[in-house]
């Protein structure tokens, strides 16, 4: 652990005394696998757009959830850093996406130079294969983190250093590489995984993301199979199910991570059939939204129930149920979604979850 905390002291110390940015430091936990010559601008076009929408950015809250210390650890991480957990989870790195897209977004480099850090300290956990397998869910902590970085890597490409985003490129991909390989007939994680829909749909975001930066056909139709199965999933009232029955909070995961997924999908006939798949959660979702923004989580199967790895109980994830509602609104072109963000966004709920930071 010792080593660990050295090699993040020395990231700490290159990016805020040379200067530079995580970019002059890609990973060196295994060769260069892939080169992204693919990689554009364009390719990153319609995910910009929807991050950019101004009710977008407000669902993001005043500054990003989730603190970063020098090193570059967040959550769990800190506790392993500090001795007091016995193993890394890359998963709790992907909050580090959330200060580089808002860095970006809102002009403030330190912000996008926080959240490379942390990047680049889950990173350093990647196998030469690609994955991450630390956790009792190598498999979705791996998507989870995938999905982060790979939206840091299209968006800072688009409007920050292409240099800085092709430096992590290749590690993207080989995640996503490894991620394709995945298969329910051998590993019973992924028949696990099916209980739950939002990680249908962070996988294909992951993998199409992984498609865009490496031009890799094989990716774009592996992420079609996940988009296909969340897509099954989906009830007549519009519902995304979260161990067979309807979930507030995951049902605005579910939403976010499939309106990712569609700014990026380049057949057009299948994006309007997840857009109409979105919008129709999403309004169910909206039926949830009280006159004053607060939101109805009764009867949800997972929020206010499971604990997370702090113990603690499971809230409403405001911030992501306004993203959810936006995302929609922003895909739709509905003025009711749209409102419903708004009124989220505006509810003294929201600002709760805000401040101070969550940690």
């Amino acid at each position: 652990m010792g080593a660990r905390f050295v090699g993040a002291l020395a990231l700490c110390l290159t990016l805020s005394i040379g200067g530079a940015s995580a970019a002059q430091m890609p990973s060196q936990s295994a060769p260069r696998v892939a080169t992204a010559t693919a990689l554009s601008t364009q390719n990153s076009r319609g995910l910009v757009a929807l991050l950019q929408d101004p009710l977008v950015m407000a669902a993001s809250g005043p500054r990003p959830n989730g603190g970063i210390i020098p090193s570059g650890a967040m959550g769990v991480n800190r506790d392993y850093e500090a001795g007091r957990r016995p193993a890394p989870l890359v998963e709790d790195q992907r909050g580090g996406a959330d200060w580089i897209v808002a860095g970006l977004l809102r002009q403030r480099p330190d912000w996008v130079q926080r959240g490379w850090r942390a990047v680049q300290w889950g990173i350093e956990l990647q196998t030469p294969q690609g994955g991450f397998p630390q956790g009792r869910e190598p498999i979705h902590s791996t998507t989870l983190f995938t999905e982060a970085a790979g939206r840091s890597v299209l968006v800072d490409y688009a409007l920050g250093s292409p240099d800085r985003a092709l430096a992590f490129a290749d590690d993207v991909v080989r995640a996503a590489r490894w991620l394709g390989m995945q298969r329910p007939e051998v590993s019973p994680e992924m028949v696990n995984n099916a209980r739950f829909t939002h990680r249908m749909w962070s996988m294909a975001a992951a993998l199409a993301y992984g498609a865009q930066i490496a031009n890799d056909d094989s990716l774009e139709a592996r992420s079609t199979e996940f988009a296909d199965q969340a897509l099954a999933a989906e009830t007549s009232e519009g519902i995304f199910p979260e161990k067979g029955s309807y979930d507030l909070g995951y049902q605005a995961a579910s939403i976010v991570f499939g309106a990712r997924y569609a700014a990026v999908v380049r057949d057009p006939v299948r994006r309007a059939r997840v857009v109409a798949a979105l919008t129709r959660g999403a309004i169910w979702l909206e039926g949830r939204v009280q006159e004053d923004g607060s939101a109805d989580p009764s009867g949800s199967t997972r929020i206010l129930k499971e604990r997370d790895r702090y113990g603690n109980v499971k809230h409403i994830p405001y911030g992501m149920v306004a993203e959810a509602l936006a995302s929609a609104a922003w895909l739709s072109h509905r003025s009711d979604l749209s409102g419903a963000a708004t009124r989220v966004v505006e509810s003294e709920a929201f600002k709760k979850y805000f401040t101070p930071a969550r940690p």
